[in-house]
Order: structure tokens, then sequence, then C-alpha cells
């Protein structure tokens, strides 16, 4: 072959790539796939493949050379497997098809003959040391690390499960996948990688040779047994050659930045690599395009050059190149204009931000990549950012003088109150139009409904002043001097309308107690409630009633604010124009009782708002959707589990109806159902976490308006799906703006949350110093029997008992479950700690009271699934007292719990989940056992 033109080179090098990652046979059947397609590019690939060949061997340029594996290694012995016949050769050794030769038991696996160079100095002590840690990674999506070591010849190895399976790119063209199913199948793979992260292993090489997929469409992740672990790092992630041959696991087209200009290696690494993997797998091309022709170009690609976005990567210049967009387009089940439109969008965004260059940029965690896949797929809003109009719109506003800086909280409540007015205006409307139409309609009801069109007209105008107009321009304000000009311009625009003046008044009053500035939320609203007493319509009076009682309840004293609405519900009648103040104060009274643990009080309240809202479905949206909310609240107090989570859904879908799905409130209501979801589905409620804490930030427009109870709720859910990892990643920055916001009680929730982390992480002296933390901060806010006082007893037991102290475990272990015992209150962490006293009796031998804890749990696990069918703490106890039979050696039993116990936990754990795996290796011991038992 001739010299290539440097368009030529454009067209083969990403076919060259791709080859040469292939091994020899995979790489036969792929050329004579392409001989059927296009015989010229085939037969210039085979050329350049030939040349790399010798290149390759003559040692070229000074690299090591891949030296062939001899067939004398077929039927050697390394460890306990004997090689049977290569499978394939690359830059860091060959891989070699084994079976175990000791005996043991029979199977095959993948030995991975290293290079030397690879191994280093103290190549056999690190690559030891490694194996016991990287064998922890028991994920069905990740072939399994089996052994790690260097032979007494010198001759480093890796042992690995060995998979039968093509790249998943080749495997999603080959079938013609449609992007929906290359998502779903990337998501087994952003599952496995998140696994690894959460065990602080990083993976550093993701490319597609990495990610089989067998017959089955099972994804497998290889070679996380030649990752480094985050606590071991020393080198700082230095990565300079641009080398598969170099002394670092490294592909250049996949590394990102960081590799190659020496930075840290970090789970963001992996990202970049993933989002790189992703960008290939929906498009057919790479992020860097015809960049890749030389080194120096790689170099300016990975470090320097923003990548199209996705749905722009087929480009229209060539006539060579838009027949790859068709073969691309084609092999996803659509023409390149249809692919172009579903890639383009949301899929945009989430490309841009897994690949930006700077680290932080990117997405946090995988799981956090994923979650947003999952809300593209379910037709949600994602968690990342495009440049939207409602952002380029702040810009513009910027540029013309309107300088308001509204805190987030602050301008939601305001602009509900924006909406809320105008909903009623055009309410109002209509009943002033119905009251024309209708001659036979009561005078009263006609005078009310055209007082209330004037009114919210004057408050539209008010609210539009004030915003705009009252506001100096180029001049920066605060919300509390927004909030003072508020009530100056009320006294002076309304001070001839003392209903609208009261209105306005309690308005603002709710405002000053979203930003907990109670005394300025105690002089409107009292303010309001006194001049209230002087008017004679009642509708006011029960609304400024119910305003004053909602800053006194948060004052504490619920008493006064139940006689307070209670006097203003006795001014009401079942007239119509009563049914939005009765509703609201219905609602505030409900509220109140769920403060007081008074989950009857709560339901029949939110009932009774529901139905004064009866006569017309689509007004009093705020109201309903209240109601509702507080219904799922009462629901889930009272251990009517299914009732809350169908009360949850029926407000999330008012949300959406109403255009809030995107608010604080949404976010609140999503924290909330979390909440009462983790009662069961542990794994639903870490969804709905996650998507509460993106609503937020979405809608304070930065990371900072997340309340940091929030990221403590996100924090529990990972504890409890064992990724620790990521757990203690979340604590530390909840507990850090805690501490800045001196939220003492916020503080100790998640000083306790990260000592579970540390513990279970193996990280000791972490635990004491947050436990240390943790135990004046929550003493000193709460009362002695509460939940986070019992599970700080229960945390302080196992952290002694990961020490060896058996006797003080189980005294602390047994203080905790008789706090719960003491509780009006029910808590899952009680089921946790009775579990936790269950493992501590079986591992003493005392089963018969292992049983009786195991048994409490059950007990307690089943009044909290209720209705519902699946519940993972179901699951988690019934493992628990399989654990028991074992111990007393009935087989048979433990094998039906086992069993049953899977059935509960795969759906609200997850399959990657540590109790999960454990309970199916317990599972398949016992049937291997039986059949052995069988054949005797």
């Amino acid at each position: 072959m001739g010299s290539l033109s440097d368009e030529r080179w454009r067209e083969l090098s990403p076919h060259l790539d791709r080859a040469l990652e292939m091994s020899a046979e995979e790489r036969r059947s792929w050329l004579d796939r392409m001989r059927a397609s296009n015989p010229e590019l085939a037969k210039d690939l085979e050329t350049l493949i030939e040349s790399h060949g010798r290149a390759s061997r003559e040692g070229f340029l000074g690299r090591p050379a891949i030296s062939s594996s001899p067939p004398s290694l077929a039927g050697q012995a390394i460890g306990p497997y004997t090689l049977t016949s290569l499978l394939g050769q690359g830059g860091m050794g060959n891989v070699w098809l084994a079976r175990r030769s000791d005996g043991r038991f029979e199977g095959a696996a993948a030995v991975k003959l290293l290079n030397a160079s690879l191994v280093g100095r103290a190549g056999a002590e690190r690559f030891r040391r490694e194996g016991s840690i990287l064998a922890r990674l028991a994920h069905p999506h990740i072939a399994r690390l089996l052994d790690a070591g260097v032979s007494p010849s010198g001759q480093p190895y890796l042992v690995l499960e060995y998979v039968e399976g093509e790249p998943i790119d080749g495997y999603a063209d080959d079938r013609s996948l449609s992007i929906e199913s290359r998502l779903l199948l990337f998501l087994d793979v952003l599952d496995a990688v998140g696994h690894a992260h959460a065990n602080l292993i990083i993976h550093r090489d993701i490319k597609p040779s990495n990610v089989l997929v067998d017959r089955d469409g099972r994804v497998k992740l290889l070679d996380f047994g030649i990752a480094k672990l985050l606590e071991g790092e020393g080198e700082g992630g230095a990565a300079t050659a641009l080398t598969r041959e170099g002394g670092r696991a490294l592909t250049p087209e996949f590394a990102a930045p960081e590799q190659v200009t020496g930075g840290a290696v970090t789970t963001a690494t992996d990202v970049h690599a993933l989002g790189t993997l992703l960008y290939m797998l929906l498009s057919g091309r790479h992020p860097a395009g015809g960049a890749r022709r030389s080194p120096a170009e790689m170099v300016r690609a990975i470090v320097d050059t923003e990548p199209p976005r996705v749905s722009d990567a087929f480009s229209r210049a060539r006539t060579a190149q838009d027949e790859d967009g068709r073969h691309a387009a084609q092999t996803r089940g659509a023409s390149p204009d249809a692919l172009r439109r579903e890639l383009r969008g949301d899929l945009d965004t989430i490309l841009a931000k897994t690949l930006k260059k700077n680290p932080a940029e990117r997405y946090p965690s995988v799981t956090a990549l994923a979650d947003d896949l999952r809300r593209f797929l379910r037709h949600e809003p994602i968690g990342a950012r495009p440049d939207t109009l409602r952002y380029r719109a702040a810009k513009f506003v910027r540029r013309n003088g309107l300088a308001v800086a509204l805190s987030a909280a602050a301008l939601l409540a305001l602009a509900a109150g924006l909406v809320g007015t105008v909903t009623q205006a055009r309410r109002a409307t209509e009943q002033a139009a119905r009251a024309q139409r209708e001659a036979r309609r009561a005078t009263v009801e006609r005078d009310f409904a055209l007082q209330q069109l004037r009114r919210s007209r004057d408050v539209n105008e008010f609210t539009a002043f004030l915003l705009g107009e009252a506001v100096p321009a180029g001049k920066p304000v605060t919300m509390r001097e927004l909030l003072g000009s508020a009530e100056k311009l009320v006294d002076k625009r309304f001070g001839n309308d003392p209903a609208i003046e009261i209105e306005l008044l309690v308005e603002l009053g709710d405002i000053y107690n979203a930003l907990e500035e109670t005394d300025n939320a105690t002089r409107t609203m009292r303010r309001a409630y006194d001049a209230s007493l002087r008017l004679s319509d009642p509708s006011v009076r029960a609304n400024a009633a119910c305003g004053w009682a909602r800053t006194v309840a948060l004052s504490g004293d619920f008493a006064e604010a139940r006689r307070l609405i209670d006097s203003a519900l006795a001014q009401t009648t079942d007239e119509p124009r009563f049914d939005d103040v009765v509703a609201g104060c219905l609602v505030d009274k409900g509220y109140i009782a769920t403060t007081e643990g008074d989950a009857e009080a709560a339901v029949a309240n939110a009932r009774k708002a529901i139905e004064r809202m009866r006569r017309d479905p689509a007004a009093f949206p705020g109201t309903r959707i209240n109601a509702t909310h507080l219904l799922a609240l009462g629901y889930d107090m009272r251990g009517d589990t299914a009732g809350a989570e169908d009360a949850f859904t029926e407000a999330w879908r008012q949300l959406h109806r109403f255009g809030r799905d995107d608010s604080n409130e949404a976010a609140t209501l999503l924290n909330n159902w979390a909440l009462a979801r983790s009662n069961t589905d542990i794994l639903g409620a870490f969804d709905l976490q996650a998507r509460a804490i993106a609503v937020m930030e979405k809608a304070g427009e930065t990371a900072e308006a997340v309340p940091a109870a929030f990221r403590a709720n996100y924090g529990r859910c990972l504890n409890r799906l064992g990724r620790y990892g990521e757990a203690r990643s979340v604590y530390d920055r909840a507990r850090a703006e805690a501490r800045q916001h001196e939220n003492v009680l916020t503080v100790g929730t998640t000083s306790l949350g990260l000592a579970r982390a540390c513990r279970s992480l193996g990280e000791l002296p972490c635990a004491r110093e947050a436990l240390r933390e943790a135990e004046p901060a929550l003493r000193s806010s709460l009362p002695a029997v509460h939940g986070f006082i019992a599970e700080l007893s229960a945390e302080r037991g196992l952290l002694a008992a990961a020490t060896g102290d058996e006797e003080a475990a189980r005294r602390l272990l047994t203080e905790s479950v008789g706090i719960y015992d003491k509780s009006t209150e029910r808590y899952t962490s009680h089921i946790e700690a009775l579990l936790s006293l269950a493992r501590l009796d079986v591992q003493a031998g005392r089963v018969e009271e292992a049983d009786r804890w195991a048994r409490r749990a059950l007990d307690l696990a089943e009044k909290f699934r209720g209705r519902v069918a699946r519940s993972a703490w179901v699951g988690l106890s019934q493992a628990a007292l399989a654990e028991v039979d074992l111990a007393r050696g009935s087989q048979a039993e433990a094998q039906r719990l086992f069993s049953e116990s899977l059935a509960q936990m795969r759906p609200t754990l997850g399959d990657s989940h540590p109790a999960v795996l454990e309970a199916q290796s317990r599972l398949a011991g016992n049937t291997a056992r039986a059949a052995r038992d069988a054949r005797r």
C-alpha cells in the first residue's frame, strides 16, 4: 500500500484502533464481514494490521515487543491452573484459557500472563496484597479476579473469571439495538463500575474490549484486577506515556485529560471513560473524531478540544462519512436524521457533562450518571443543566439592570404567590362570568366573585411592581431589603383596602417563616391577625387566623395554634366561597397533628380538606397538593405503607399536572416519599432521594441550595445499600454544610451516618472520631427516647464488635433495642439493631437467643410491610433466621428461608447488595451440599 493521504488515514484510523483491540479470531470474523460491504477498506486495514504486527515483533521505536506465547506453554501450570489454549494477546501480555488442576473444583478461567515491566520490583508482594483485596468485587457484571501473584519462575499473572462474549459496541451493532436498548445495556455497566467505586477501586482502562456481552445479553467488565485501590494510590495517578505497552495500563483513546497530563486519577477518570464509551455506543463515533490520526493531535483532542455534541457526530462534509453515518444509524434502527433527533437534547447534555475536561465538572459519581440516564428513559427531567432559555433570560435581565439578589427559596415563594394570584384571578373571572350569566345565583356569591377579581388584579399589579419597578436599576438588594420594601408598599398602595392588605401581609409572613426569619414572621402575621379582627369579612378573618396559627405552631405552642384554627373554622359556612380557606386551615391543623405524632388526626384533617375541595377538581392546586401530601404523611405515620405510597403517587401527579414538579415543594415531597418508601423498598427510596436532590439543585441553581438533611437522607440510603464509599463522601459534605450553618442536630445525624460508613469500610479511627462528634450533638438536641439516640447506642456497639469487644457490643446493642421499645414512634433502624444482635449471638453460638432476636425483627418488618408485596426488611430478617437454622443444622429450612429472602431482597436492595450476594452464596452452597449427601 502506498502512502496515505490525511483524509484516508482519518477514515481508516478508528477501524484500525478497533481491530487492534480484538483477538485474532475476532479480527478475522470482523474483517470477513467488512469485505462483504467495503472490500477496499478491508484490504487497506489488513495491510496496516500486518505492518503493525511486524513493527511490534521488531520492537519498533523502543517499545517492548509483544511476544507471541509459544505453543509449549500449553499444559504448563500457573498456580493451581493448567494453561490449555491461547485466547489473545495485547500490550499487557497474553491471555490463556486454563482449567483448575488441583482437584478442588472444575471450571475454566482466563489466565493473563503480564509483561514483567508492568509489575515492578515489588511485584509479588503487591499482587498478593491486591489480589486479596480485589477479590471482594463480587458483582454479577464484573469478571472476578480469582487469584494474582508471581510464579516461581518470575512470571506475573492474574487469574480471572472466564467470559465468553463480544465487545459491547460490536454486540449492539450486530443486533441493531435501539438507543433505548443500548442505554439499558450501559446501565448494567454503570452498576458494575459503581459497585467497584463503592469499594474504593477504580478501573482506569474502560473501553469496549473490556466490556463484554455474552450470548444471553449479560454484561461483564474485565480487567478490574489491574486497577489501583484509591486508598493505596501513592503515585498521584500520573500517566504520561501514550502507549498501550508503557508502564501503565492505559488506552490513549479512552484516557481522561488528567491521565495524560499527570493529574490525580480518581473515580471521575472512570466517568470520563464511560462517557467516551457511551458516546461511541450511541453514535458509532469517537468523541475525538479525526483527531486520533497522530499522538500529538490525540493529546490535543483529549486535553483541549471540546468534543462535538453526540447528536452532531454525523458529519455531512464528505460522501464517505455520509455512508458511515447511514450505516451507524441503520445499526440503531433509524435514519441519520431520526437518530440525530433522538440524541439531541438530554443525551447531548448528559454526554457533555460526562466528558468535561475538568474532573470537578463531571458527574460526581457513576450513580449520578446512571440516575440521569434512568430519568431520561422515564421521560423525566434530568439533573444535568443545559444552557436553557431560562438561563439565557436570567443573563439578559442582569445585563439590563434588574440586579435583584434573591435567595432561591424566597424567589420561589414569590413566584409561587404570583402564579397563585394569576390562577385566582382566572378563577374569579370565571366566577364573575357565571354570576352574570346565571341570574338565579345569589347576590352574595356574585359580589364575592367580583370582589375577588378586583383583589386578584390588585395583588398581581403589586407583585409585578415589587419585582420590577420598585427595585433601583443596577443596585443589588438583599431578600430582607426586598421584603421590607414589600411591607412599605403594602401600606402605601392598599392602606385603603384592609382586606387586600391583610392577605398580602399573611403571604409575606409565610415567606418570612420559610426563611426562618422568626421575628419578622411573628410581627407580620400578628399585625395581619389583629387587623382582621376589625373586619366583618369571615373569609379574611379565617385566613389571617390560620396564618397566625402557623407561626404560633412553629414556636411550639400547638394548643394555641389549634385554638386559633378552630376559631377560624367556626366563622365559615359550607358555602363554596369558603372552600379554599377551610381546606387550607384543615391542612394546617393536620400538619400540627403530624408534629405531635397523631397519625389519625392528620389523616382525618387531610380527608376533610380534600372533601371540601370536591366541588371544583381544578381549583386550589396548592392546597390540594398540600392536603394529599399530608394524607401520605398520615398514612405513613400510622403504618399504612400501601396507602402512603398511593397518596404520595397522587400528590406527585398533581404537582406534575400543575407544573410544579421542578420546585422546592416537589423536592420536599420526594424527600418525604423516600423516607416513607425506605420502610420497605430501600432501592426505590434511594432513587426518590436522588431525584429530590436533583430537583432542589435545579430549582436553587446551585448545589449549595440542597439542605444538609436531604444529603443525610441520601447517605442513609447509600449506607443501607452497602455503598459505603459513596455514603462517606455524601456524609462528609453534608456534615460540613451543617457545621457551616451551625445546625447541631444535623451535625449529629450526619456524623452518625459517617461513623457507620467508616466502620463498614474498616476505617475505625474515622468511625470513632465521627461518633465523638455525634453523641453530644444528638443528646443535646433530642429526648432520651428517640430513634437517633437508639441508633447512636447501636453504632457504638457495632464499633465495639469491630474491635473484638463482644461484651460491650452486646450491652450497647441491647440498650439500643430497649430505647426503641420505649419509643412511641416507628423506626426501621429498630430492625437493624435486632438483626445485629442476632448476628452477634449466632457467631457466639447462642443460637436460641439469636432466633429470638431474628423473629422479633421479622415481626416488626411484617408490620412495616403491611399490604406491600416486597420488603427489604422482611428479606433481611428471613436471611438472619436462615443463618440461625444453619447453625442448628436445619439445612432444608435454611434453604427455604434463603430462597424466600432473595425474592424479597432482590427488587428492594438490588442484585449487587452484600446481603443478596451472601444469600445467593449460602443457597448455592446448601444445594451443592444436598446433592453430595444424596449421592452418598
